[in-house]
């Protein structure tokens, strides 16, 4: 496949190889595209160890015609039990790494071991659980890396990347203008 990055996961619909220029200073080349119902993927190349990703446009839940994006990107998630992928909602103003505790039941950590947290947002306070050593890998960057992750039991909760440790190890730079993220790993 050359240079480009490519999910495997099964509950998505087949890649379709594109061709695209973008004069706005966008993505250039080929790339691969992905859908399933309500979101669109966009696979860019990697350059220079950077990778670039669009932002993941969402239907929106109040049925208003403006699409809702976002910057989503796919993460490995490692634990005793193995790893899973998922997709991570990279969030500049979140103080640390929010993940469902059902991922942590699924990969088997061990959540006894963990600091006991409250947790306040827009959407109120939630008690959790923070375990400082998750290892995870960002879809497209070779390595792991380790952050500190808080684990809750909340259905508005799904797989969220914050600044602790995330935005210490990664330059995140927001595009939005040009419907685009970049992920570089620091020199540090």
């Amino acid at each position: 496949m050359g240079g480009f990055v490519a999910r495997p996961e099964e509950n998505r619909c087949p890649r379709k190889r594109i061709a695209r220029s973008d004069k706005k200073g966008g993505f250039k080349g080929r790339h691969f595209i992905q859908s399933i119902p309500e979101r669109v993927f966009l696979y860019a190349p990697i350059v220079n160890g950077d990778m670039k990703y669009r932002y993941t446009s969402f239907f929106p839940p109040d049925n208003s015609l403006k699409w809702v994006k976002k910057p989503i990107v796919s993460i490995e998630i490692f634990g005793p039990s193995g790893r899973q992928t998922f997709d991570a909602l990279i969030d500049s103003g979140a103080d640390c790494s929010l993940f469902n505790i059902q991922i942590a039941q699924a990969l088997g950590l061990d959540l006894s071991v963990a600091r006991r947290i409250r947790m306040t947002g827009i959407s109120g306070g939630v008690e959790g659980y923070r375990l400082e050593d998750i290892e995870i890998k960002i879809e497209g960057i070779g390595k792991t890396i380790k952050i500190p992750v808080c684990f809750a039991d909340s259905p508005s909760i799904g797989t969220l990347l914050g600044q602790e440790g995330f935005f210490d190890q990664y330059r995140i730079k927001f595009e939005k203008d040009h419907d685009s993220f970049e992920i570089t790993p620091t020199t540090k």
